[in-house]
């Protein structure tokens, strides 16, 4: 990341801005990232301005777009006079999502950085949300809630992800178990601490994934409260059928069972390579901490699900899917095809991770009657 790839092409600081009375109030940056998002970006940039919460520091993120929006984006902010300090950065080169927070991280003054995207809708209370449970878990690193998943083509609802779950809360001392019960984390609402940021991001495809695993991993052993998932509230619309949801709407549109076969394949292998490229990067974050075992456990089971997938070794992948599903969704039942595939599994997982991991798992699959 070379920040003379980037140039900052507006700034507006209110008369009145005070950066003590920015800082007293938690520091929030709003970081809203654009990339030929032309025929959202209005909404979007709209709804990040009209939030309820001041003061903040709002920077408005093109990267190197050819569709128009950039000049969209800077025309609406720059009719912006709110209590709001804003900057408008656009970058010559593509530096990607990772890139782009290396570059903010290095040019804002706050404390807690939130992703607002220009094809997603804020709600006018997202960070009075985020700033609420901040106060009352003020040890955590990172924090997100639910969303509304729009259909970006049609505007309809297709529904709460992650719906019908609690305030979740993940520590430092969790167990495999409790690690993927409570791992639940969506970018576009989500707010992480300056300290994350530290050690510039490398260029991986999940970058919120990536946020989450190394909030985690900097704090784990610890039994303070490192991250929370607040499934309460909604504070974002969020679009599907653009950016890495695209290929959702190749399995909607797909005609014939076989299509149909072929889009979920290919959308399976398509999110496999990036999970496999980002936990590649979790695990190298990894080593040079002290990391529990089983936050280290649980990002290899995910690592070789990953690669499974884009190995084609599907059938083995499925019940490595379905293993893991009981831990991720406890509420669920699953089943393998025989116990000789699940014994085969739990024999895996004991040389990859050692008898207690395998104990764990073989105990689970036991209460589940796989």
């Amino acid at each position: 990341m070379k920040l003379s790839d980037s140039q900052i092409t507006y700034e507006y600081v209110p008369e009145n801005w005070s950066q003590e009375a920015f800082l007293s109030v938690g520091g929030f940056v709003c970081v809203f990232l654009n990339y030929n998002k032309l025929d959202s970006i209005e909404r979007s940039v709209k709804s990040a301005l009209d939030q309820d919460f001041s003061p903040l520091e709002f920077f408005f993120m093109d990267d190197c777009s050819s569709d128009g929006s950039e000049a969209v984006m800077e025309k609406l902010v720059r009719t912006y006079k709110g209590p709001n300090k804003v900057t408008v950065v656009r970058n010559s080169k593509n530096q990607y999502i990772t890139g782009q927070w290396n570059i903010v991280t290095r040019l804002a003054t706050g404390n807690w950085f939130g992703m607002f995207c220009g094809d997603d809708v804020s709600h006018q209370n997202r960070v009075s949300i985020a700033e609420s449970i901040i106060k009352r878990f003020p040890t955590i690193k990172g924090m997100c809630t639910s969303t509304n998943l729009i259909d970006f083509r049609t505007n309809e609802s297709w529904g709460v992800m992650f719906a019908n779950q609690p305030l979740l809360v993940s520590k430092g001392t969790d167990t495999i178990e409790e690690l993927a019960r409570n791992f639940k984390s969506i970018g576009a609402s989500s707010f992480w601490h300056r300290s994350l940021f530290e050690i510039p991001l490398p260029k991986v495809p999940l970058d919120d994934d990536y946020l989450h695993w190394r909030c985690l991993i900097d704090g784990s052993g610890s039994p303070d409260a490192l991250w929370v998932y607040n499934g309460e509230d909604i504070a974002v619309d969020y679009s599907i059928g653009t950016g890495v949801t695209s290929n959702a709407y190749d399995l909607i549109d797909a005609k014939t069972p076989v299509q149909k076969w072929i889009a979920c394949k290919e959308s399976e292998r398509h999110f496999a390579s990036q999970q496999f490229k980002t936990l590649c990067s979790v695990c190298e974050y990894a080593s040079g901490k002290k990391a529990a075992g089983g936050l280290l456990s649980l990002i290899r089971l995910l690592k070789i699900k990953a690669s499974w997938y884009m190995s084609g070794t599907v059938e083995r992948s499925l019940n490595l899917h379905k293993l893991l599903g009981c831990l991720f969704y406890p509420e669920l039942s699953f089943r393998f095809k025989s116990r000789v595939v699940n014994r085969c599994l739990v024999d895996y997982c004991k040389d990859f991770f050692g008898l207690q991991v395998a104990a764990r798992l073989s105990c689970l699959v036991h209460r589940k009657r796989i």
